[in-house]
């Protein structure tokens, strides 16, 4: 594992179809010895902390991670917004 991910913000995505489609996003709080990391989950509504959990390496090793939560945030709102207007455009046409 590495432990440089640990105080890394990160978010998850879900695939639909060739679309992939943020799920969930949180910052990375420590590394287990059984290669399971611990998490914070932030929430969407008013980015606040929400749940911590555990998660397996399978998991974890597809998500994209970000040493700021200035980057984080703003990847996150560009995605959310990019989204928005592709499923905007789609219900349009």
């Amino acid at each position: 594992m590495s432990k440089h991910l640990i105080d890394c913000f990160f978010l998850s995505f879900t695939k639909e179809g060739e679309a992939r489609r943020v799920e969930s996003q949180g910052r990375v709080l420590s590394f287990l010895p059984s290669g399971r990391m611990i998490v914070q989950m932030y929430s969407w509504i008013d980015g606040e902390e929400s749940t911590k959990r555990i998660v397996d390496e399978k998991e974890f090793s597809t998500w994209e991670y970000f040493d700021s939560a200035e980057d984080w945030k703003n990847t996150a709102d560009m995605l959310i917004k990019f989204s928005r207007q592709f499923t905007e455009r789609a219900v349009i046409e």
